[in-house]
């Protein structure tokens, strides 16, 4: 019988190890994190919804009536041209899309432009047939006549030409060989890569005391700046509410850097923003009527020499008993 080898710390890399499963029943930390970012997630883009729910409404209602609009001008530039030259121009609809040049009538200098037009037409394998040269020319006037564009300007033809053909009104063959000029759209910038702190604790090593002594501090830092945000604006609703006071940029300005010279007080507390309200209406950044009857009554006491007195203590009854009723 062969004797059992002695395992050596070099033989722990091929000892197999057993995942560790957690059946307590608790979560672990990485597994309260992952859940509290996805609560917060989904509480923040339903605020966003809800924020921005009456623009999208606008929004729709925009999109339809210029659908509706669009239909109605293409309805009308799709009849035969023949009707289109019997009608006068003032009886067209205005058709508001479309970024024109606006400029004085040239006939001249129209003329020219048009031929230079239909040359560019020629050179990039476009054909436009009498009566689709009839149908544009008919058009550009319509808005000539309603909106004052230019008729020198060659690109406003062009701009005129992709209007009626995305509203589809040439006839079988008017127009044959048609590319668009539009340049398409560049592609967008990449977001901003938001910071996810949950990412970050997940790349450190949880089993070392540095390591987990970091993920804390990421976590307690995460919470901290949402709590923080939160703490401020119930702030700025109490002061409205309390003393119909808005923050001035300059008290916001002094607010910050009075935090930064008190960084051991807890913003998560009431009493830390008692102090720094009234330490913003010493400086005179806040009005004096942002402090409360009490507090105006404690200064009162603290300030007064005469305590003693008769008539201080006097005073000091019928001031208690007005912040009593």
């Amino acid at each position: 019988m062969s004797k059992k080898k002695k395992l050596t710390i070099y033989d722990l890399a091929r000892v197999p190890s057993t995942p560790v499963e957690n059946n307590s029943g608790y979560q672990t930390r990485k597994e309260f994190l992952e859940q509290e970012a996805r609560e917060r997630i989904a509480a923040e883009n339903s605020a966003e919804r809800r924020r921005t729910a009456p623009l999208r409404e606008v929004e729709q209602e925009l999109r339809e009536a210029a659908r509706e609009a669009s239909a109605r001008i293409a309805m009308y530039w799709r009849i035969p041209i023949e009707e289109i030259q019997m009608n006068p121009v003032s009886i067209t609809r205005v058709d508001i899309a479309g970024d024109y040049e606006s400029g004085p009538r040239d006939e001249p200098a129209e003329n020219a432009a048009w031929k230079e037009f239909q040359e560019n037409l020629k050179s990039s394998g476009c054909t436009l047939s009498d009566a689709g040269l009839l149908r544009l020319s008919h058009y550009l006037s319509s808005l000539n006549y309603h909106r004052g564009i230019s008729l020198t300007s060659v690109r406003n033809f062009a701009t005129a030409l992709e209007r009626l053909v995305s509203l589809d009104v040439f006839q079988p063959g008017e127009l044959t060989g048609y590319t668009s000029e539009t340049p398409e759209p560049a592609p967008a910038a990449p977001a901003p890569k938001r910071h996810d702190p949950l990412e970050e604790i997940e790349n450190l090593n949880l089993d070392s005391r540095d390591g987990n002594a970091k993920a804390k501090q990421i976590a307690t830092n995460d919470f901290f700046g949402r709590e923080f945000a939160h703490v401020v604006d119930q702030w700025e609703g109490w002061l409205e509410t309390t003393f119909q006071y808005s923050l001035t940029e300059a008290a916001r300005k002094a607010a910050g850097k009075w935090w930064e010279r008190n960084p051991t007080l807890n913003p998560l507390r009431g009493e830390a923003w008692t102090a720094l309200r009234l330490n913003l209406v010493k400086q005179g950044v806040m009005p004096a009527s942002c402090k409360t009857r009490e507090e105006i009554l404690n200064e009162t006491i603290e300030a007064s020499s005469e305590t003693d007195t008769y008539n201080f203590r006097r005073n000091l009854r019928q001031q208690i008993r007005e912040l009593a009723n």
